[in-house]
């Protein structure tokens, strides 16, 4: 498997989305380094690159959610890999917040996995070849493990190699060869128990059943076919008797219909009758409707013409009165215009006396000059009074510039105090990044004392939960029990002996009394004697017969003897738990009395950066509050400088104006023929203003005298209009009359709309009255027409109904039912069933008809239940007869399988028992063998490993001491000398670590190619000479073609390797992938 890229997104420190690609980064060598500072999220990669392919994080004490950035709503992993020549691409996410940013009570991943962009079913762990623990194995090299394993001892090591290798899966064989083994037994006891039961049937049962069952398909077949002889003979009769009595209905309903015929024929001469008498009447009408309604009509349009008059004369008469008050009107604006003009022409007269300067050549001029002049003078007086504002506002900014210049000396004073420097932003950063540092590792630390805190915890919990005593009470519980039963046994077997010597004596008085000899002595015996000691014999054999099983109690001893067993055994094992968990705990409890001066620490740095932030927002304040005063002094020295030049500016200005003010009386007195100064001007104005009155005058003037005229035209063009209104209205007057009495004579003054209504009225409800006696007569006429068709119907039906019956009749004569095959035996059913198939003609009365029914309900139909009811029977014995057959046969199937399970189980448990006694009761002993197996093989690869790496010069062996087998280095180019592991420097024991690591993962990972792998861990303790050693090892690892990637924040080292992806932490804990390449 070779890594391909990766798409990472919101994972630990790691927020938003980053992209790495291997394939890029890998151009210039197969080995690259992840860098960074602690806590950067260097292994955040590793995590990402396990949860894509298995779902899991070799970190397992997290769970996946635990790994999405904080206050994100979701995280999501892409790897594409290529493996076998094929690309994929696994993917990971997993939502962890709602919409509204609730989080998700139980979140759950999501896993894709996908093969040329089309997604598959195979999991990772298929297309790979490896499990997750065998990945995490051979994939993530822990270098630093193997530091540890080279220099510790004999029981420490074999520890590390378990968890490296099987992850403690050895120290737990036994255990599940147990559950194993009691699974089994559990399951060979439930078979003997199941084999021992008998079968359902004995097989004298099933021949029984074999055997009956051809006689009972025999009386089946022939019930079978008497049931259906005499069902088909009672279907047949239930035609005849539902065809005929259907008939005599309808034989009814036709009689009714015919009556109903010619009651309806009766009713449609009636309605025939009214309607002609009806249509009569309409005709007559219908003429004096047509003569009388055309009269109406003229005079309705007559009255709406006499109408449309009078409203014309209304309107005739309204323009009359208007033209009228319109005349009026112009009379009056006549009047007040000629005075107006009277007015005009004295105002006329009084201004023209007031004009002194009658010469002046040009009134507009003079009016222009003097407003330029006046415009001028004020100009004048505006550029003054802004002259003496700017040289106050002068005086305002230099009062204003001495004390800002004051207000900034004393904000850089107070700016230096709170840091005791100007740059109070470096001094910020440097200390905020100690600080964070500090409080980083205290964190950490913190974190690690609260997981020994709570290990701490846990440990009490399970001492407090190893209850030794208890085992120690049920132990003695036990062997007072096995006391007491082996007493019993004891007192058991005594009696047991007893009665088979009475048993023996019993036989040897039996043959005594028999011979009248005694079978000891051969003597004489008294036979009275003897049956009397028989007697007592007997009586004492039946007293005890039963109550003495030696067997039982020996079982039982047996079974105590094995609670012994197995509570010594616990107690064993508590007692070792104990020991074990109390050491653990001791060197828990000294680490976690540094918990509380930790936390103590935290708080303070906590509270010391608190100072340092406020701090700096106070510096920060001040230091733009500086910016701002040094902003306003730039600000008012320009406002100075543009001040003063406005100043001079206006200056210059107030001389131009002066000029240009002498220049316009020049001009002024030339156009008025006279000198005018300055003085003057007012009267001048007040002499132009007066001119230009007189003007304005003259033009009213003439202007109202224009109005005047056309008020005298429209007065003579009013007259005509209201001498044509009236000859108007006249003729209309006349038209009115008239029209007035030709309305009279047509309606002889009759309301028209009422007349008009009435007829209306009469002709609807005449109409109203044919339309009802035709909607009768259709109504009757339909009813006839159905009471014909309903009357052909029925009558077709009587016919079917009667063929129906003939072919019934048919049919039943041809049932070949004969009465001998009747059980009842009845010779009233004898008759009946004569009597039914002798029917020829058909049966006209109700009576004949329910007579047949309850004759049939009577005799045949108990005879057809009967039949049912026996052929039930008997297909119910045939069936249970077959399902005992096939359940016999199925059962002794299943106990064949079941007695070859039976062995199997027993052959497999037998291979298990040997297997433990194989093991030994001893854990250890099995778990030791075969890590000392792995330790061999491990040192083999490890050797062959060295060779590649270091040119064949170190070797690793083993040698006995009297602490178990310690570890030697056999330097070659240094005359083959042995020397313990421990005198390794920095650098060798990194050489023979790696190799060691990359053993383990070829070890691990069996036949699967895997073209990459990552070491984590033991770089931060190698100095630069082993630096270099280090270096040396993976470039030689490098040259077969594997992606190596090496996890530290060693520069000397990171720097030396080709490409590196290094990880920027900001200070709000985000970080930043980038790619360096040295």
């Amino acid at each position: 498997m070779r890594l391909k890229s990766i798409e990472i997104e919101n994972i630990t420190s790691l927020k938003g989305k980053h992209y790495i690609d291997f394939e890029d980064i890998l151009k210039e060598g197969e080995l690259f380094a992840i860098t960074g500072p602690t806590g950067s999220g260097k292994s955040s990669i590793l995590t990402a690159i396990s949860l894509a392919l298995y779902g899991k994080n070799y970190k397992k004490s997290l769970d996946s959610k635990d790994f999405v950035t904080l206050n994100m709503p979701s995280s999501k992993v892409s790897l594409n890999f290529e493996t076998k020549g094929e690309n994929y691409c696994a993917s990971w996410s997993i939502k962890v917040l709602k919409k509204n940013g609730d989080p998700i009570k139980k979140p759950t991943t999501q896993r894709i996995v996908t093969k040329d962009g089309v997604a598959i079913e195979q999991s990772a762990e298929e297309i790979i070849g490896l499990s997750f623990d065998q990945f995490i194995r051979s994939v993530i090299l822990n270098q630093g493990q193997f530091s540890k394993f080279l220099t510790s001892n004999f029981s420490e090591r074999r520890k590390i190699l378990e968890r490296l290798y099987s992850e403690n899966e050895l120290s737990d064989i036994n255990k599940k060869l147990r559950e194993k083994l009691s699974y089994q037994k559990q399951e060979i006891e439930k078979l003997s128990i199941k084999l021992e039961s008998s079968l359902p049937y004995t097989e004298a049962e099933i021949l029984e059943a074999k055997s009956q069952l051809p006689e009972l398909e025999k009386s089946k077949g022939v019930v079978e076919e008497n049931y259906k002889k005499i069902q088909e003979f009672e279907k047949q009769l239930r035609d005849i008797l539902e065809f005929s009595s259907k008939r005599i209905q309808f034989l009814k309903k036709s009689k009714d219909i015919d009556l109903n015929i010619t009651d309806v024929n009766k009713n449609l001469n009636n309605v025939l009758d009214n309607l002609k008498s009806a249509t009569s009447t309409y005709d007559a009408f219908k003429l004096e409707y047509n003569i009388r309604g055309k009269k109406l009509k003229e005079a309705l349009t007559l009255s709406a013409k006499l109408n449309n008059t009078r409203e014309k004369i209304a309107t005739l008469k309204s323009n009359k009165e208007k033209l009228e008050e319109k005349f009026k009107k112009i009379e009056i604006e006549i009047s007040t215009k000629s005075k107006e003009q009277n007015e005009l022409t004295k105002e006329r007269e009084e201004i023209d006396k007031k004009i002194t300067y009658k010469d002046i050549e040009s009134i507009d001029k003079v009016a222009d000059l003097l407003n330029d002049l006046s415009n001028t003078l004020q100009k004048i007086d505006y550029e003054r009074e802004s002259h003496k504002a700017l040289e106050e506002e002068l005086k305002a900014i230099t009062k204003n510039g001495e004390e800002l210049a004051k207000q900034k000396n004393t904000q850089e004073s107070n700016l230096k105090e709170i840091f005791k420097t100007l740059d109070f932003e470096s001094f910020y950063a440097e200390k905020s990044k100690y600080l964070d540092t500090r409080l980083s590792e205290l964190e950490k630390q913190k974190l690690l004392l609260q997981q020994d805190e709570q290990k701490k915890i846990e440990l009490q919990k399970k001492l407090k939960s190893i209850n030794i005593e208890k085992v120690e009470e049920q132990i003695s519980e036990v062997e007072k029990k096995l006391y007491n039963i082996e007493k019993e046994l004891t007192l058991a077997i005594i009696k047991e002996k007893q009665y088979k010597k009475n048993e023996a004596l019993l036989i040897l008085v039996n043959e005594s009394i028999d011979d009248s000899t005694c079978k000891l002595c051969h003597g004489k015996v008294e036979v009275d004697l003897l049956e009397s000691i028989k007697k007592d014999i007997i009586k004492e054999l039946k007293n005890n017969e039963g109550l003495i099983s030696t067997d039982n109690i020996r079982e039982l001893v047996a079974n105590e003897n094995q609670k012994l067993t197995v509570l010594k055994y616990e107690l064993e094992n508590l007692t070792k738990q104990r020991s074990e968990n109390l050491e653990l705990l001791k060197p828990l409890e000294e680490r976690v009395k540094g918990l509380e001066s930790t936390t103590n620490e935290i708080q303070d740095i906590t509270k010391e950066k608190e100072v340092l932030s406020k701090s700096y927002e106070s510096a920060r304040s001040l230091a733009k509050s500086l910016i701002i005063t040094e902003n306003e002094i730039k600000s008012l020295r320009l406002s100075y400088t543009k001040t003063k030049s406005n100043i001079d500016a206006i200056e210059s200005k107030i001389k131009a104006l002066d000029k240009e003010s002498a220049d316009h009386l020049k001009q002024l007195s030339k156009l008025a023929h006279s000198e005018i100064q300055i003085d003057a001007i007012n009267e001048l104005k007040q002499q132009i203003k007066a001119i230009n009155e007189l003007n304005q005058i003259e033009q009213k003037y003439k202007y109202n005298q224009s109005h005047l005229d056309s008020l005298n035209e429209q007065t003579l063009e009013l007259n005509k209009d209201k001498k044509s209104t009236l000859s108007d209205l006249d003729t209309l007057k006349e038209d009115e009359v008239e029209q007035e009495k030709t309305l009279l004579d047509l309606t002889n003054g009759e309301d028209i709309n009422s007349a008009l209504k009435e007829l209306e009225s009469k002709r609807e409800e005449l109409e109203e009255n044919i339309q009802n006696i035709n909607k009768e007569k259709s109504t009757l006429e339909t009813e006839y027409t159905r009471l014909l068709t309903s009357k052909d119907s029925l009558k077709d039906q009587i016919t079917a109904l009667e063929n129906s019956t003939i072919s019934a009749y048919g049919n039943l004569a041809n049932t070949n039912l004969k009465t001998t095959e009747l059980v009842s035996k009845n010779k009233e059913t004898e008759i009946y069933i004569s009597k039914v198939k002798n029917l020829k003609t058909y049966i006209d009365d109700e009576a004949s008809v329910q007579g047949l029914k309850d004759a049939r309900e009577k005799l045949l139909l108990p005879e057809l239940e009967y039949f049912r009811d026996t052929l039930n029977e008997i297909l119910t014995q045939v069936t249970k007869s077959k399902e005992k057959i096939s359940l016999y046969e199925s059962k002794v199937k299943e106990q064949k399988e079941d007695k070859k399970l039976y062995k199997e189980y027993r052959a497999s448990f037998d291979r298990l028992n040997n297997l433990t006694e194989v093991l030994g009761k001893n854990k250890d002993e099995f778990r030791n063998f075969v890590l000392g197996f792995i330790e061999n093989q491990l040192i083999q690869n490890t050797n062959l490993e060295l060779s590649k790496i270091c040119d064949g010069r170190y070797g690793l062996t083993q040698r006995e001491s009297t602490h178990g087998h310690d570890f030697f280095i056999l330097d070659k180019w240094n005359g083959a000398l042995e020397r313990k592991v421990s005198t390794l420097s920095g650098g060798e024991t990194f050489l023979v670590s790696l190799a060691m690591a990359l053993s383990l993962a070829e070890m691990t990972r069996g036949q699967v190619d895997i073209d990459c792998f990552f070491i984590d861990e033991g770089f931060g303790s190698l100095d630069s000479d082993s630096i270099e050693d280090a270096f040396s090892a993976l470039m030689s690892v490098r040259s077969r073609g594997k992606q190596i990637g090496v996890i530290s924040h060693i520069g000397e080292l990171t720097s030396r390797i080709p490409a590196n992806i290094n990880l920027n932490k900001s200070p709000e804990g985000r970080s930043k992938i980038e790619y360096i390449f040295n």
